[in-house]
């Protein structure tokens, strides 16, 4: 748990010690929404702007978008360098995956994934 906290720090500011119990925040500036269909393929949209809050907790990420989204660890699934996999769940008790990471532009990301619905923001430090 202390690496995936770790990471999302690395990635979201330029914090070099933390405290376990530290609440980290981040600003969306980008959403692209898409669907999927009965072969896991994805139909995107286009890429709008959005800004929405990002808390960052230890157990817990959750959106303060127009209706506030809460997704709670399970597991970590991958942890490298630029990116980070997680099962996680959300509000609900669903199951998802939320993607974190770097793209090869420098722009940092966070996508949730649904059995039939894929989402990705596009991430900015918080002022």
């Amino acid at each position: 748990m202390k690496k995936f906290i770790l990471t999302l720090m690395v990635m979201l500011s330029s914090l070099i010690s933390f405290s376990q119990n530290q609440v980290d925040f981040t600003r969306t500036t980008g959403l692209l929404v898409g669907s999927k269909n009965t072969y896991g393929q994805v139909t995107w949209g286009e890429l709008v702007e959005c800004d929405a809050l990002v808390q960052i907790e230890k157990s817990k990420v959750t959106i303060y978008s127009d209706r506030p989204q809460e997704y709670y660890v399970i597991e970590i699934l991958e942890d490298k360098d630029n990116y980070s996999k997680w099962l996680m769940s959300d509000a609900r008790g669903v199951k998802c995956w939320i993607y974190v990471g770097i793209n090869g532009d420098g722009t940092m990301f966070m996508g949730i994934e649904y059995s039939d619905y894929v989402w990705f923001y596009t991430l900015k430090q918080q002022e």
